[in-house]
Formats: C-alpha cells, sequence, structure tokens
C-alpha cells in the first residue's frame, strides 16, 4: 500500500507470503524521528553531506541562548533517542512532545522493560533526568516549521530510497529468511523500516523488530536488515568478558578491538552480531560468500590509518560455512563457546585465523570506487603506494572491465577485483574519452 500526502510516500507497505509463511514489511518515513537524528547531523560541521541544513538550523539555533543550550546538551544523541521513540510507530514532533508532557510515566516504565541494546540505557537515564531540555528543543524545531523544511528539501530523496528499500523486500525469499533467523533463535513476522535522511551513512536498530535504515545506505539493505534483526539476539556477557580481555592480552585483536568498540562506539556484541547477520543473508541468498567476505574486511575501516576488518566476525563466520547450520543445534552462543574452548581466538592463533577466514578476498587494489549513473564504476579515490597508484590509476577513471568481464554493478566489479595477494588483474578503463588497459597485482 502506498499513500501520498504532498508528493511524499509517508507509508509503504510490502506483504510477502511463501508456502502459508508471512513476514509484513513496513516502510515508512518519520518527521518525528528525523527531528530527533538532527542532534547527530547538525553536530558535526565536517560533515559536508548536511552542510546546507546545518548553515540553516544553526543559524536559528545561536539565536535562542536557551535552545543552544538544550541543543549542547542533546547532540550526538540523536540515534539513541530515535531508539528510544520508535516504541510508538510513526511518530510526529507533536507525539514526542505529547509523551513527554501528558504519558511521561507509562512512557518512561515501559521503556525500562523494553531497552534491548545496553548502549542505550545511558541516554535513556539522561532523559528521565532531562527531559525539559529535550522538550525545548523539538518545540523550538516545531515552532520554525521543521515538518515543511523537511519535506521542502528531503522528501523525494527520502521518497526514492522507500521505493528502492521497497524493490529489495519484495525480492525476499521468506521461508529462507526466517529458517536462517530460527538458527539463532530469532522469529520476524513483521518488521518496520524507517527510512531517514539525518541518520547519516548508518543503519541501526529500533524498538518493536524496528530498523533504521538511511537514505545514503538504502543500497544496503541485503546486510543492513538481516544484521539489525539479528540484534535480538542476546549475547551472554561472559562472552563479551572474554573478548574484552583477549584484546588487553593480544596487540592486534587489541587495534580491532579499540577501533570497533572505542573509535567507531559500537556495542560490545557487534562482531558477534556481524557475523550471525552474514550468515543469514549469506544462507537466505541476499548476498554472496565474497560479499560477506568483504563486509568483515573492510568494516571500520579507519580513513587514516586504513586500518579496517573485524576479526572475531570473520572467524565465526568462516567456521559457521565451514560447519553448517547443524553447528548451532546448541545455540548461537555454545557455538561460539565451543569455538573459543577449541583456541580459535587464543591470542597466538587469532591472527593467523582472521587471515585465513578472509585469505580468498585478501588482495588489495589500494582504490575508493563509488557507483554512478545508474552502473558506471568510477573510481573516487586511490591510495598512494598501492597497486593502483602505483600502475597509474587516477581518481575519475571509469572501470570498463576487468580480467575482460565487464560488470553490471557495483558488487560485480568488487566480486571481479577481489582475489588472493599476489593475484594480477587487468582492468581497462576510461579517462578522458580514451581508453587504456592497466595490470595491478593485488597486495
Amino acid at each position: 500500500m502506498k499513500k501520498i500526502l504532498f508528493g511524499l510516500v509517508v507509508y509503504l507497505s510490502t506483504l510477502v507470503s511463501v508456502h502459508s509463511q508471512t513476514l509484513k514489511v513496513n516502510i515508512e518515513s518519520s518527521i518525528g524521528l528525523e527531528s530527533l537524528l538532527t542532534l547527530n547531523a547538525l553536530a558535526n560541521p565536517a560533515d559536508t553531506t548536511f552542510s546546507e541544513d546545518q548553515k540553516y538550523w544553526t543559524k536559528l539555533i545561536e539565536e535562542r541562548i536557551d535552545v543552544k543550550d538544550a541543543f549542547d546538551f542533546w547532540k550526538g544523541n540523536g540515534i539513541g533517542l530515535s531508539y528510544l521513540f520508535s516504541c510508538f510507530p510513526g511518530p510526529r514532533i507533536n507525539d514526542i512532545i505529547d509523551l513527554l508532557e501528558k504519558k511521561e510515566d507509562s512512557f518512561f516504565h515501559e521503556l525500562e522493560h523494553r531497552i534491548a541494546e545496553q548502549e542505550y540505557v545511558e541516554v535513556f537515564d539522561k532523559l528521565k533526568n532531562n527531559k525539559e531540555s529535550l522538550l525545548l528543543y523539538l518545540k523550538f524545531l516545531e515552532q520554525n516549521n521543521f515538518s515543511t523544511y523537511w519535506r521542502e528539501h528531503h522528501s523525494v530523496a527520502v521518497e526514492r530510497a522507500i521505493v528502492k528499500t521497497c524493490e529489495f523486500a519484495d525480492k525476499l525469499n521468506v521461508s529462507d529468511l526466517q529458517k536462517s533467523l530460527s538458527l539463532f533463535g530469532i522469529q520476524a513476522d513483521t518488521a518496520t523500516i524507517y527510512v531517514t535522511y539525518y541518520s547519516g551513512n548508518y543503519g541501526y536498530s529500533l524498538l518493536n523488530n524496528g530498523i533504521g535504515i538511511s537514505v545514503q545506505s538504502s543500497g544496503e539493505f541485503p546486510y543492513l536488515f538481516p544484521h539489525e534483526i539479528c540484534h535480538q539476539y542476546t549475547i551472554p556477557d561472559s562472552l563479551k568478558d572474554y573478548f574484552e580481555k583477549l584484546h588487553q592480552e593480544n596487540a592486534f585483536y587489541s587495534e580491532a578491538y579499540n577501533r570497533i568498540y572505542k573509535d567507531f562506539k559500537e556495542g560490545r556484541e557487534e562482531e558477534l552480531v556481524i557475523a550471525a547477520g552474514l550468515y543469514v543473508s549469506y544462507r537466505s541468498g541476499l548476498l554472496t560468500k565474497y560479499q560477506c567476505l568483504r563486509k568483515i574486511k573492510f568494516a571500520f575501516a579507519d580513513q587514516k590509518t586504513l586500518n579496517m576488518g573485524a576479526p572475531v566476525a570473520g572467524i565465526i563466520f568462516n567456521e559457521l560455512l565451514l560447519r553448517g547450520d547443524s553447528a548451532l543445534q546448541k545455540g548461537y552462543s555454545g557455538f561460539v563457546g565451543q569455538l573459543i574452548d577449541e583456541g580459535l581466538f587464543s591470542s597466538e592463533l587469532i591472527q593467523q585465523n582472521y587471515y585465513k577466514s578472509i585469505q580468498s578476498i585478501s588482495g588489495i587494489a589500494g582504490m575508493k570506487l563509488i557507483e554512478e549513473n545508474g552502473n558506471q564504476i568510477i573510481v573516487d579515490k586511490v591510495y598512494q603506494n598501492y597497486p593502483a597508484s602505483n600502475e597509474g590509476i587516477r581518481k575519475g577513471d571509469r572501470i570498463l572491465s576487468v580480467d575482460n568481464k565487464t560488470p553490471g554493478n557495483m558488487d560485480e566489479c568488487l566480486e571481479l577485483l577481489s582475489g588472493n595477494k599476489g593475484d594480477s588483474k587487468h582492468l581497462q578503463i576510461s579517462r578522458d574519452s580514451q581508453k587504456m588497459g592497466k595490470t595491478i597485482e593485488l597486495q
């Protein structure tokens, strides 16, 4: 069902049925959640994605000292607040205001028993003690016609992303998806996806089987949808504690742990959720094995150091591929515990086992690609002292073929470029309307 209001898709739902099994996916936008997400989008001037929004709203905010103080207090908490308020479907700004002013007791009581993401407990406690400052900020947005501003500036982009997300949802093999999730003890009959503009490049889990997908990350549905659903699985503290201790003993894993859990501020369960979500994506036919491995290899990339990857996720995912569904008969936590007992994550073996898990895609070309105008693959960045740079590939070059095969989209191009260290890849590129060949040896 699709409802249009002033040219904006405000609700889009797809209902897929396979062999009497049904998964209902509601795909929506929510101006209420967008208002909360401004607390992230407007807070980082270095992020040029929202430069026009920052210019417009920062000027208005700075005219009011009380609003500026409220914004400074809450900035950076947009994702956490949108998680909390997603317990009510499609909230408008006034719905959130009404909850805090008239239904405060019931609202906080219900939330206290439903927060599944430990990282948001701190935001919940902050909200209980400081709701007046958030109310002040939201009322300011409402008084300055935030809803109208959002519709005029961002509704078209959100509408397109909703349609794209719905196309992915229509292709779901519901039976395979639900069977794959059931291996991890997760039941999913309904799910609500909020497509948001102000959440940047992020996908994140919400309450009520909710998932937040940004306009920029809507093409990541085959990864994000199972991944965020797998956040429902409760990882025992004993497993989290094991890996926290491991990072204190092993320099290789210490770098990854600090990058993932301190720099990117992920919850301590994240690597285990990544492995589970990717196995569901792979088993359900949403992603290929090599696409899954690339997600692990390039996870949480530090753009300055080029350090990247999720070692624990890589080892777990590889062992799931090798051992199959039967490995989960005693539950996911039991399986990970078994891998620990077998020594796969020991300080002596974790680095070796991780590199073994991604060996088939271990080679690096040293360039960042983007997809433009449908299916044109363009070099967006070339990293110095890597094969692409050494062979004279430049930013702006268009990749026409890899080993005489023409990629139809970004995934196909990345698949063709995947390989072991030392593998050669012959690229046909176009630069300034001239075609030329380049051969790189993966590093």
